[in-house]
């Protein structure tokens, strides 16, 4: 294996929609990683750019790898930015060829994430709902806060994101009201609320609100809301900058490297 600087052991990493907003990103800051080696660059077989090399497509990308249709041995880590259907795929390949997977996709589909959770039985497996430290942070803070407010308070989440993404309510918004759920005994699947119009009659105490914004070029924003009838506590997240997920995937799949099969946590890399 290649050492990398002060002797860390360089992570072979293939990018799964690597023609993507997040994959070009991805293959960008791994060219600059003294750490990380992009080996292969995945994307589905009729995309137009097949073929081509990825620094074509993504200038900040300094490497000669093509765009290919199907994950190859040679890799120790996968990241995957795609689709529902594409990592479903990605993971069953990750899996045939021993490949670690770290999967950034994100859905509402709690039926779907089961099923992908279940290539942590053959490969050591990451599915995070966001990879940035701030965000993880608020996932904790955010169920602390609940659980400390009570019901007394009304929880509502907010988040807001550019025009072109096509999933709603962000993986971010869910993991904010998975944690707030897990915390104060509420159930994830039934106590939350996503959006409201007619006559949906009084708010009850367990219910979690959850509203997705869609507006011009929004990175990621993100507000839980408690409010009580004299009070308002807001706890706010906003990125700058896409490079932060990009950022904490290619951390988590630097860490992965070299683990058991199982499913792990962004809260295990980054030690929370």
């Amino acid at each position: 294996r290649i050492v990398g600087a002060v002797g860390r052991m360089v992570a072979k990493i293939a990018i799964s929609g690597a023609a993507g907003r997040m994959g070009r990103r991805l293959c960008a800051l791994i060219c600059k990683d003294p750490n990380a080696e992009l080996v292969q660059c995945i994307e589905y077989a009729e995309n137009p750019l097949q073929g081509k090399k990825i620094k074509d497509v993504e200038p900040e990308a300094d490497s000669e790898v093509v765009l290919q249709p199907q994950l190859q041995p040679g890799a120790d880590v996968v990241i995957d930015f795609s689709s529902p259907a594409g990592t479903t795929a990605m993971a069953k390949r990750a899996e045939e060829l021993g490949i670690a997977l770290v999967i950034g996709t994100t859905a509402k589909d709690f039926e779907w994430r089961a099923e992908i959770k279940k290539s942590s039985g053959k490969v050591p497996l990451i599915h995070a709902q966001n990879f940035s430290l701030g965000v993880n942070l608020m996932f904790k803070v955010a169920a602390q806060i609940a659980a400390s407010l009570g019901e007394e308070f009304d929880i509502e989440i907010v988040e807001g994101h550019h025009h072109h993404k096509v999933d709603a309510p962000s993986g971010t918004a869910m993991g904010i009201a998975g944690a707030i759920c897990d915390s104060t005994g509420r159930d994830v699947q039934k106590d939350l609320i996503y959006g409201r119009e007619g006559q949906v009659g009084k708010r009850t105490t367990k219910e979690v609100g959850v509203h997705a914004l869609r507006m011009g070029s929004e990175i990621g924003l993100h507000t839980a809301y408690y409010a009580s009838e004299y009070e308002r506590l807001e706890f706010t997240h906003r990125a700058s900058s896409r490079d932060v997920f990009a950022a904490g995937a290619i951390r988590a799949a630097k860490w992965i490297v070299g683990k058991p099969a199982g499913y792990y946590e962004m809260y295990d890399v980054l030690g929370l």
